[in-house]
């Protein structure tokens, strides 16, 4: 019962952070839609995936994807910020790259949390 319920947990979690990371990139596009010259963008380690990343999550450190998870993370939040620094410069450019390499790096992110998430489950 107790592996079901630590499974079950685990699972609802990494599912939120998928869910959560899609909202943030919504958000860069639409502080880039209504161009809002006055917007923030939160850094790799303030969003949810991040927090949890560096404290809780460092139980499946030794778990192969979670050590997957940081590099396309922090690329997928550099190159939003970039994308909106890019709108703020009137660089539509260099704003459609950087939004490119926001969802490259958005699939890494996504597919290593789903590896995170099959090896939690094989490991509970």
């Amino acid at each position: 019962m107790q592996h079901v319920i630590g499974n079950a947990a685990v699972t609802a979690f990494l599912t939120t952070v998928k869910l959560d990371h899609a909202v943030w990139k919504n958000n860069v596009y639409r502080i880039i839609d209504s161009n809002d010259h006055t917007a923030t963008i939160d850094s790799h380690t303030e969003c949810r995936l991040g927090r949890w990343y560096q404290s809780e999550g460092q139980k499946f450190a030794s778990l192969p994807a979670f050590r997957y998870i940081e590099e396309p993370h922090k690329a997928v939040h550099i190159a939003g910020k970039a994308a909106v620094q890019a709108l703020m410069n009137n660089d539509n450019v260099s704003m459609i790259g950087a939004l490119q390499q926001m969802e490259q790096a958005s699939l890494n992110v996504v597919q290593a949390i789903d590896n995170l998430l099959q090896q939690t489950n094989n490991s509970i």
